[in-house]
């Protein structure tokens, strides 16, 4: 981009990056030898809302299964992948999707009105939901069970996996980018980027395992800390 053509002009004294996925991929723009990583700092504190009635709202009952993907509209965030998955276990009982967001462009509402077709025509049409554009996302991952954003693009860090992990919602997603500085096997499952079987293999593993998602979800908060503790990358910064 034009603008990286300019940054490139000057040389940084000293280059702060927000994770060594992006360190490698800023070396093409700043040949300076070692970038500084200061991951983002994510609000931990877990949202107060009561669980139950988030669900009811939303027509959940208690023993659902419910994955949340609350993102941007953009194509690199996998909401096709996830429901070419859902379409796999639509045999599968004791689950639902929420998918909270809404466009920003021409280009993202497209994609937002061909999504919401697939899923109407689906056979899991009624268990699939297009929230649309929400402001209270910490409440809806006190109410999920999993967290599944299949990128097919890369994240340059990303802030919503911290934010599911210290919610305790286990993270199914893409094995590439930022996601892999922050989504291990002890708080989740990651997978080929595009794999629509292994996305699916990873949501039945865990709807039908509720022990082995309890345990990933507990996993999760120290995790978070882990990696995107306020205090810790403020102190860095």
């Amino acid at each position: 981009h034009w603008t990286e053509r300019r940054a490139a002009r000057i040389v940084p004294d000293v280059l702060l990056v927000n994770g060594r996925f992006t360190a490698t991929t800023v070396a093409r723009v700043f040949p300076v030898p070692a970038p500084r990583v200061v991951r983002c700092p994510v609000e931990l504190a877990p949202s107060t809302a009561d669980r139950a009635a988030v669900r009811a709202r939303l027509g959940a009952d208690a023993a659902t299964v419910v994955i949340l993907l609350a993102a941007r509209f953009d194509v690199g965030k996998g909401h096709d992948v996830l429901l070419g998955a859902l379409a796999r276990l639509r045999e599968l009982d004791g689950w639902a999707c929420w998918i909270a967001g809404g466009p920003q462009t021409p280009r993202e509402a497209r994609y937002v009105e061909a999504l919401a077709a697939r899923a109407a025509g689906s056979a899991d049409g009624t268990r699939v939901r297009l929230l649309g554009p929400r402001s209270d996302v910490a409440d809806l991952l006190a109410a999920a069970d999993v967290v599944c954003q299949p990128n097919t693009a890369p994240e340059s860090f990303g802030v919503g996996f911290v934010e599911a992990l210290a919610a305790g919602v286990p993270v199914v997603t893409s094995a590439f980018g930022g996601a892999l500085e922050i989504v291990d096997a002890s708080c989740g499952v990651l997978v080929a980027p595009g794999d629509v079987e292994a996305v699916a293999g990873a949501l039945r593993g865990l709807i039908t395992a509720p022990a082995r998602r309890r345990a990933l979800g507990a996993a999760g908060p120290a995790r978070a800390r882990e990696v995107g503790d306020p205090g810790t990358n403020l102190r860095r910064l």
